[in-house]
């Protein structure tokens, strides 16, 4: 909703279960494909043509990973999984990479060498971590007999964003949802606005690629609201929003996803004010989804607290002192304080923005800083960055010249440090999720002039290490 509306790599192996987004197939070596053509052979060995016997289905495995790795870190987000074979017989999987210096470990320390991949069998996978501690491309090559799979990795010094390719990605949008998804790992994106035209419904998953993880999702087209990862209700909650460009539409019903099942959550107690644009984060200590404020209407913003639990609502809660009524505030989790932390926002009106931080601890409101970066903002994004152990603030509309704002900022004592100037490039609505299995803030799409759609609608990736 717009204003008013030689490098060493080590990798460490055990086995579960995968997800299939960002996968390269696996080939049988020299570059052939599958099926075999006739008279080939297939990666088993077995000759295809016709000898008179059934020809021997092929070993087809999936290699999945992100596109990049910083150097000295490890990411877990790496998986062989074995999608067909001949026979449901467990497979030795061995990888290797173009860096010289490659060794798996059967630890999370990397301490205890192995002798490669195990997969138990169709459907399984095996994972591993990768730990790059020189710069540069590697390729990794995952083998099972004659066939291999291969996977570009960039292992970079960044300890900013890196910007990654437009293609594949989940389209042009702004104001999408996001969330870290606590099933699989990597990050889930929840719908958005397509070219200032069209609420979008869709999921897709971020684990170092994008996938389209259900097209047409129960709770429908929504934009502007929030989705959270519950992780002691094991679920996904999608909160607030509204259905249509004009923001009128304001959908009451909050949802959860378990697993990969959408349902609407039943409330036991308490009622829920729709509305869209709340400030939101799930608060791990007290395992509860902690609301924020929202636009309620036309020129109506709320200065209420709302926290869920199971099927329990409580709120309105509103003890004084407290934030303002306002919309487009930003929340997050921050560990070190142990409280939720909502900054800026706009009033209900749309004139008015604000540049103060806010902690709630379950109970009262603190105010951090009324002034904490010197550019007053709304729709941007705030996360905690656990690698980093900083708290986050990059985009946003707003500033001097009332318009979509570039740049990173980072908390510092006291109120928020310039980090980057420029990237991820001016736009507001961006949606955002920390990736605990890359270490890395994901961002994706938003609107504004770095952007390249038709109506300044974003569709590209950011990553900030």
């Amino acid at each position: 909703m717009r204003r008013g509306g030689v490098a060493e790599i080590v990798l460490l192996a055990c086995c579960c279960g995968c997800g299939r987004a960002g996968l390269d197939r696996m080939t049988p070596a020299g570059g052939d494909t599958f099926p075999p053509a006739d008279g080939q052979a297939t990666a088993d060995g077995a000759d295809g043509g016709d000898d008179g016997g059934d020809a021997v289905a092929p070993v087809v495995l999936e290699f999945t990973g992100p596109q990049v790795v910083p150097v000295g870190a490890c990411s877990n987000a790496f998986a062989v999984s074995l999608v067909s074979a001949p026979d449901d017989e467990p497979r030795a999987v061995t990888v290797s990479a173009s860096l010289a210096g490659v060794t798996t470990f059967a630890d999370a320390a990397c301490t205890t060498p192995a002798a490669g991949l195990f997969v138990s069998g169709v459907g399984a996978a095996a994972t591993f971590q990768l730990r790059g501690v020189a710069v540069g491309q590697t390729t990794l090559t995952a083998r099972a007999g004659a066939s291999e799979a291969t996977r570009a990795v960039e292992i970079t010094t960044a300890t900013g964003w890196v910007h990654l390719p437009t293609a594949n990605q989940p389209g042009y949008r702004n104001e999408p949802m996001m969330a870290p998804d606590g099933v699989a790992g990597g990050v889930l994106l929840y719908g958005g606005v397509r070219d200032d035209s069209e609420v979008i419904a869709d999921l897709w998953r971020w684990d170092g690629a994008w996938s389209l993880a259900d097209a047409a999702p129960t709770p429908g087209r929504r934009s502007r609201g929030a989705l959270l990862w519950d992780e002691a209700g094991a679920r996904h909650l999608l909160i607030g929003g509204t259905t249509d460009i004009g923001g009128t539409d304001l959908p009451e019903e909050i949802y959860q996803r378990v697993g990969a099942l959408w349902s609407e959550v039943v409330l036991t107690s308490g009622s829920f004010v729709p509305r869209a644009g709340p400030g939101a984060a799930y608060d791990p200590v007290r395992g509860r989804a902690v609301i924020v404020g929202g636009w309620l209407g036309p020129g109506v913003a709320d200065d209420a607290v709302y926290e869920l639990t199971g099927t329990t609502l409580v709120g309105p809660l509103r003890p004084s002192p407290r934030p303002s009524a306002r919309t487009g505030l930003m929340c997050a989790f921050v560990p070190t304080w142990g409280e939720v932390a909502c900054y800026g926002g706009i009033t209900g009106d749309f004139t008015t923005e604000h540049d103060d931080l806010w902690t709630w601890d379950g109970s009262r409101w603190l105010e951090r800083c009324a002034t904490c970066s010197g550019v007053s903002r709304d729709s941007g994004g705030l996360a905690y960055h656990e690698a980093r152990a900083e708290l986050v603030l990059f985009t946003g509309w707003g500033g001097n010249s009332l318009a979509e704002m570039a740049g990173t900022w980072v908390w510092s004592s006291t109120g928020f440090t310039l980090l980057s100037d420029t990237a991820p490039g001016r736009r507001d609505g961006p949606g955002w999720a920390y990736d605990p299995s890359t270490r890395a803030l994901v961002t994706y799409g938003g609107d504004g002039p770095s952007c390249t759609g038709a109506t300044e609608n974003c569709n590209d990736t950011w990553l900030l290490y």
